[in-house]
């Protein structure tokens, strides 16, 4: 599960009062299913989902959205997955609601990777102490919640870059993955699902949360390295393992030195090969 919560490119939310559509998350080819409690769920069917998160996730992986910490349902919700090997999102992260968390599930045997979603300006100002909780896999952003707070509009303004552009680094620094973008509204226009993609990739991001199966292959596209890309990575690569080759290399006129090797790998992992 850890694994898959740090490599994990589409992260599918599914309200989890719907159980029906649970085995759909698996169908449809997305990385991660998120069997959300908190936003999708009204407050008169938070039991119901509960139960239905449970009993799923006790024999299918994947990961559930719980309600904050400050919420009425937030302790029974951990106490019910507590013993059920899941990954857990936590709505508006802190540093301080992570530790209430990470308390939470202290004790347990169970395996709890936890995915940071960082919605708020605490959480932007706090992602390197975030980043540096030992229980932490993983940061999202959640652009929505965080626009209304700063009252901007999520897809123009440059605050909300600020937010990706400081996870980037924090979570560079403390050795996690790349953080996991936020959800695009839009979910028939897919030229507005692949600028968002493109654009969160400029930041270093290698993960989208996603509200429709229909945006997972979409979303698989935008994030694979295109075929010049590819082709410069692989030909860097070829010429880094040819024989004799040590050092600092020439590639077509350019310097060629480690950080552009580990550029390189990191293009053709992301496109599905290997060195």
């Amino acid at each position: 599960m850890h694994d898959l919560t740090a490599s994990a490119r589409t992260l599918l939310f599914t309200p989890a009062d719907r159980p029906t559509r649970f085995a759909g998350t698996l169908s449809c080819g997305a990385d991660l299913s998120v069997l959300d409690l908190e936003d999708a769920v009204s407050a008169e069917r938070k039991r119901e989902a509960l139960g239905n998160a449970a009993s799923w996730l006790s024999h299918h992986p994947g990961a559930v959205r719980v309600n904050g910490v400050d919420t009425e349902w937030f302790v029974d919700e951990v106490a019910a997955l507590r013993d059920i090997d899941c990954a857990v999102m936590l709505p508006k992260s802190t540093e301080g609601t992570l530790r209430e968390l990470a308390a939470a599930l202290a004790g347990s045997t169970a395996n709890h990777p936890i995915i940071a979603l960082v919605e708020t300006a605490e959480g932007v100002l706090e992602t390197d102490r975030i980043a540096a909780l030992p229980h932490v896999t993983r940061m999202a952003l959640g652009s929505f919640d965080l626009a209304a707070e700063l009252g901007v509009d999520p897809a123009r303004s440059p605050l909300i870059d600020r937010a990706r552009a400081q996870m980037a680094f924090s979570s560079a620094a403390a050795g996690l993955p790349a953080p996991i973008d936020s959800v695009t509204a839009s979910i028939s226009d897919a030229r507005v699902l692949a600028g968002d993609v493109a654009h969160a990739r400029q930041f270093g991001f290698t993960g989208k949360l996603c509200i429709h199966p229909a945006q997972v292959e979409p979303v698989h596209a935008a994030l694979t390295p295109g075929p010049e890309e590819i082709h410069w990575a692989r030909e860097i690569l070829a010429a880094a393992a040819a024989p004799g080759a040590a050092g600092v290399l020439a590639v077509d006129g350019h310097m060629v030195d480690r950080p552009v090797l580990i550029r390189a790998e990191r293009i053709v992992s992301l496109a599905g090969g290997s060195r």
